[in-house]
């Protein structure tokens, strides 16, 4: 071979040479930009911050660190942890990969102190990564076997392997945990190859399957194998289908073994804009801390869920005993709005449900107790039991029921997420004892009827006409909640006409029947007795008892309305005096002590209606006018919110009327 073809063969390899040096220099300031695109992007995310991103360069190789805070960005806890990420990189390219890294993950600042006095050193999430040329990535990952004992308690977790791999909005994880055991002096758990799988093939929306199972759980009082949970969520145009899988191959407690138990959901054809806004907007927020604009977003997104319609059951609830199985399913429908408009959803026509069970070998005490009360028939090996739901008429086991006056009270409640401040009404947190001062409500339980429609004190509410139409009106509300509604409503725009109407629709309403108005009678004077000497314990169990005796006696509901009042149950009383209208809806004694106990509960504007439809009916005015004015002095220090109802009324009725925000038009 001659010199100058050798020559030109040698400049050949230095020019391929050159460019594969040259191309893997070029990978690896990619590389780096691409990993201070990748904190930017991570501290863009809600609740997640990066900072002391450093990167250092050498021939073909890079190093780096960057610490991650993780906090709870819904405020409702003080959570924050920061881990520390360390990696080193080869950027030579192969024909693999434009890239492989070593990296790993371990606690740093306060928390890493209290980690390594637990677990050591080793405490770390680790793994060996590659990027291909399309830009996806492979890497393992792996967690030591973590165990510590502190206090009479064993923790041991691991070791725990698996892979990641992703790109281009797609994200998948295959992890397994070898094993977890928490044993203390009361309690013990052992839990046996954990898997974690994840399939996203869609980051940014959510769509995909995650899995989780676990081959074997012990407890000090039971022993599970085959524990399987599966979630999967897919697209279909502008729907979104989702589907979970819960299922065990066995369970043994108490000398029971059940086998092969598993209940599958599903729900269709769900708006996805609906889903996907409020996964966003859950996703930065809890309902309790959410900004008005939030807050809007969420609310017409619920509005559209609805509107739109979709499917929802179990296909199959299955379990099987040595004593027998149990197989059934269940449907619900609720089909699209006829519009977006309050007035043309109609639940009674659009709600449609479906659901059989079937029981084989059923002990024969609860045979007998579900055939005694009609809700199954007998088979040659067990019960059957099933039902449809279509028009408002509830078939099941031959018989039909009539309940489309209780879907319509349902769908009042439904106003709610389609209309008002559901958001806030979800988020209050209930509490353990009825408080007996002023501005706070005695419970958080919503009142019937009137709290379907009524914001709390202090919750922001829109009032439109198209609104108002979702409510039934005083000519044609066909129930004691609507018909409330709808004289609240009349009368907080000074409508006595709609007031009376309202009153009229409610006597053509069913009415209990006449009991022992003798004994009835002297359980009242027992309570008024009671009453007397302050004993509203004693004076609330008579008139209960009293009520029981003869559910007809209107004076006795309004006098347990007032009892509970003075006992600091305002929201009982609210109960109790909503249902005595049916009784008589023209009695100031009913709608005075309404108005008070709405007061205390936190409903000021539907208090301030109920006083002045109160008024309305008065035989005697002056009294009536004598009275407001007493409580308005009497309880301005012990009991302000019901001062500042009767204050209100009084100027109403002189001539100043209040302004309405939540009651509207």
């Amino acid at each position: 071979m001659s010199t100058k073809k050798i020559a030109i063969g040698a400049g050949f390899v230095v020019i391929l040479g050159a460019a594969w040096i040259g191309g893997s220099m070029y990978a690896q300031k990619k590389f780096q930009t691409e990993v201070k695109a990748f904190a930017d992007g991570m501290s863009s995310n809600v609740g997640v911050t990066v900072k002391g991103l450093k990167q250092d360069s050498g021939f073909l190789t890079s190093s780096g660190q960057f610490t991650i805070n993780f906090s709870d960005a819904s405020g409702d806890s003080d959570f924050s942890i920061d881990l520390a990420a360390t990696y080193k990189a080869s950027h030579l390219l192969l024909p693999g990969s434009v890239a492989r890294f070593d990296w790993d993950l371990k606690t740093a600042g306060d928390a890493s102190k209290e980690i390594t006095r637990m677990f050591g050193d080793s405490a770390r999430v680790e793994g060996v990564s590659k990027i291909s040329y399309g830009g996806a990535f492979t890497s393992s990952v792996a967690i030591p076997k973590l165990a510590t004992r502190e206090d009479g308690v064993v923790f041991e977790f691991g070791p725990t392997a698996g892979t990641i791999s992703g790109g281009k909005n797609k994200l998948s994880f295959d992890i397994v945990t070898n094993r977890m055991v928490v044993r203390s002096s009361d309690d013990a758990l052992d839990m046996k190859q954990i898997k974690y799988q994840t399939e996203l093939t869609d980051i940014a929306s959510g769509l995909g399957s995650i899995q989780f199972s676990v081959d074997e759980l012990s407890t000090k009082d039971a022993v599970a194998s085959g524990i399987f949970l599966k979630a999967n969520s897919t697209q279909r145009a502008d729907r979104i289908d989702m589907s979970v899988t819960h299922s065990v191959k066995s369970v043994a407690y108490n000398g029971i073994t059940v086998k092969d138990a598993s209940i599958d959901m599903v729900f269709k054809d769900l708006n996805a804009k609906s889903i996907q806004t409020l996964s966003t907007v859950f996703n930065n927020a809890s309902s309790t801390n959410l900004t008005a604009a939030e807050k809007a977003l969420a609310q017409d997104a619920l509005r559209e869920l609805i509107y739109q319609g979709f499917t929802a059951g179990i296909t199959k609830i299955a379990a099987s005993a040595k004593e027998g199985s149990v197989d059934g399913t269940v449907s619900l429908e609720l089909l699209k709005s006829a519009s977006n408009k309050p007035s043309d959803f109609n639940l009674v026509k659009q709600l449609r449900s479906s659901g059989q069970l079937t029981v084989k070998a059923l002990d024969q005490q609860y045979k007998g107790m579900a055939l005694m009360f009609g809700v199954a028939q007998e088979t040659p090996d067990g019960l059957k039991a099933g039902y449809e739901l279509s028009d408002g008429k509830l078939q099941f086991n031959g018989k039909s029921i009539d309940i489309s006056d209780e879907i319509s009270t349902a769908q009042i409640a439904i106003a709610k997420i389609l209309k008002d401040d559901f958001l806030d009404l979800a988020s209050a947190k209930p509490t353990s004892e009825s408080k007996k001062d002023d501005d706070n409500s005695a419970k958080n339980n919503e009142p019937p009827a009137i709290a379907q429609a009524a914001p709390k004190e202090g919750v922001a509410q829109e009032s439109t006409v198209e609104q108002a139409q979702a409510y039934p009106t005083a000519q044609d509300c066909d129930d004691l909640g609507g018909c409330l509604i709808a004289s609240l409503r009349a009368a907080a725009n000074d409508d006595i006409e709609s007031v009376r109407a309202a009153a009229t629709r409610i006597d053509g309403m069913p009415k209990p029947n006449l009991g022992n108005r003798t004994v009835g009678r002297k359980l009242n004077t027992e309570g008024l007795e009671a009453l007397k000497r302050g004993d509203n314990n004693a004076a609330i169990q008579a008139f209960t008892q009293a009520i029981k005796e003869n559910p007809k006696d209107v004076e006795v509901a309004g006098n347990l309305g007032f009892a509970y009042v003075q006992a600091g149950q305002p929201d009982d009383a609210v109960e109790v005096l909503a249902d005595a209208l049916v009784l008589d809806p023209r009695r100031t004694s009913t709608w005075t002590p309404l108005g008070e106990a709405l007061a205390l509960s936190g409903y000021p504007e539907e208090a301030i209606a109920c006083l002045w439809i109160g008024y309305q009916w008065s035989n005697n005015r002056d009294k009536s006018v004598a009275f407001y004015t007493s409580q308005a002095e009497k309880q301005k220090t012990t009991k302000p919110a019901l001062a500042r109802a009767h204050e209100t009324v009084l100027l109403w009725i002189q001539g100043t009327k209040p302004e309405f925000k939540s009651l509207g038009k």
